[in-house]
């Protein structure tokens, strides 16, 4: 709820969202360019492909993210929701958006850490 009352999205937060804590899973990034998510089981539930578009940006489709990492190992995300995409997000409240999905990619104050792929990946 906090990463989409930080996007100014709260009103369309899944009603799931409300008061939980985010789904234990990963996502992950490969040198190659490919971006996915795992669930709890390690099926793979997202995928796409990313590109590096600045210094500390990148897109995954029409999503573009900031990002940060410290050290070598741990990654911070941030959505950058366009106006388009936050009126759409806001006009469509329980359907699947860009915005709704790169507020629950990103989770805003949390950070991802580099583990190893154990060959999964």
């Amino acid at each position: 709820m906090r990463a989409f009352e930080a996007a100014g999205l709260e009103s369309i937060a899944p009603p799931s969202c409300k008061g939980k804590h985010p789904q234990v899973h990963a996502h992950y990034f490969t040198e190659s360019g490919e971006f996915g998510s795992l669930d709890k089981n390690a099926q793979q539930v997202d995928d796409g492909i990313y590109e590096i578009t600045g210094v500390h940006t990148f897109r995954i489709g029409d999503s573009s993210f900031r990002y940060t990492i410290k050290g070598d190992d741990t990654l911070t995300l941030e959505p950058v929701i366009t106006r388009e995409q936050r009126r759409e997000a806001l006009a469509r409240p329980r359907g699947f958006t860009t915005a709704s999905w790169m507020v629950s990619v990103a989770y805003e104050g949390t950070t991802w850490d580099r583990v190893p792929c154990e060959g999964w990946c």
